[in-house]
């Protein structure tokens, strides 16, 4: 549960532009940390296949790879995004299935293969949600396994953020949502979606990183009413 609060909130500033940058040159190789990502946006219908160094941990500086130093995407070179300090691929369809390999300055090789393991959409059936009562919100899609979480996220109209809500269960195919949970929110319309993560051992450095995947569903339009 630690990691996953702390990958939550992470995630909102990790790829932002940080006024420390360096060349991987300048630090010992066994010192970059690395995050691999591979996430799918049911709503645009594309693939992100992303990776990102720093120095010795998540919140150390961004690194750029230096010119004598490699990452490939399913065998590919990967652009890098000075604005992000990410490489980056995007695929305009469903990609499953990644594999990165990243070779240092000392030319050690690291591989690792990342997958999307399951689509978790919104039930077409679920329209409308009761204040009063205990509702469940389910997902068409395979139930939880080990290593997985999904977040229900609910947006206003207007597009702000309301609440997260988090889902461990192994086992689980949806949300048993309480009084507590749906008080939060505003009566009226509001724009729910799922997302599924997965994380996955990762090959590299003594510093560590991480390694996800994430599906990122359709948004759907629900009514919140205060009566069952």
């Amino acid at each position: 549960m630690k990691m996953r609060c702390f990958l939550i909130g992470f995630m909102l500033v990790l790829f932002l532009v940080s006024c420390r940058k360096e060349n991987s040159e300048l630090v010992k190789q066994e010192e970059i940390w690395t995050d691999y990502r591979l996430i799918y946006k049911a709503e645009l219908e594309t693939t992100f296949a992303r990776v990102s160094f720093k120095h010795n941990s998540g919140e150390g500086e961004n690194l750029k790879l230096s010119s004598k130093s490699m990452v490939l995407l399913n065998n590919n070179s990967i652009e890098f995004d000075g604005t992000y300090y990410w490489y980056e691929k995007v695929m305009n369809e469903y990609v499953k299935t990644v594999d990165f390999s990243y070779t240092d300055l000392d030319d050690n090789q690291f591989k690792n293969t990342i997958s999307i393991q399951d689509s978790t959409e919104i039930s077409p059936l679920q329209d409308t949600l009761f204040k009063d009562s205990v509702q469940f919100i389910g997902w068409d899609g395979s139930s939880l396994k080990s290593s997985e979480f999904v977040l229900l996220v609910a947006y206003d109209t207007s597009g702000a953020k309301l609440n997260v809500i988090e889902q461990d269960t192994v086992g689980a195919s949806g949300f048993y949502l309480v009084n507590s949970e749906l008080n939060s929110l505003p009566t009226g319309l509001v724009d729910v979606h799922f997302e599924r993560w997965k994380s996955f051992a990762i090959n590299g450095t003594k510093a560590g990183g991480l390694s996800y995947s994430q599906y990122i569903s359709k948004s759907k339009r629900l009514k919140l009413v205060e009566k069952n």
